[in-house]
């Protein structure tokens, strides 16, 4: 009597698609919650590498404030893993660097992983100008893996 309960309710969820829909719902909120999470990395990178250059470089690349930079690497990459390494770090700094006004960080992290944020700013990088970046902002999305 069981077995044929637990096969009727089999044939039930099947049915119904209950387990699809449930699916579908775990799937949905597990990319909400990865974009959630990239957003406030991007925030975070952000936020890091402009008080670097405010508070140690000064806007400028003194050859202390690289001495600095190392420093701040190594402490935190031991304490935080390698996402906070001197390299990382020298990452938030050009990413701060090459998009310098809060607001279009904010707009583009809604549509933009950390990851193509990296590749942008390295194309910004080669404009002698990065401001001019502010015009083709709604271009980033296309193409795989970069701007």
């Amino acid at each position: 009597m069981a077995k044929a309960v637990a096969k009727k309710g089999e044939i039930a969820l099947r049915e119904g698609n209950l387990l699809a829909d449930l699916r579908e719902m775990i799937l949905g909120a597990r990319v909400q919650v990865a974009r959630a999470v990239d957003a406030g990395l991007v925030t975070l990178y952000w936020n890091m590498g402009r008080r670097i250059r405010q508070d140690i470089l000064k806007e400028k690349r003194a050859d202390y404030g690289e001495r600095i930079v190392s420093a701040v690497g190594r402490e935190l990459g031991m304490e935080f893993g390698r996402g906070f390494s001197e390299k990382s770090i020298r990452h938030m700094i050009r990413f701060a660097e090459a998009f310098p006004d809060k607001q279009i960080v904010s707009a583009l992290q809604r549509q933009l992983t950390w990851s193509r944020f990296a590749g942008c700013w390295q194309i910004v990088q080669l404009d002698a100008n990065p401001r001019i970046f502010r015009g083709h902002h709604t271009d980033l999305r296309s193409g795989p893996g970069g701007c």
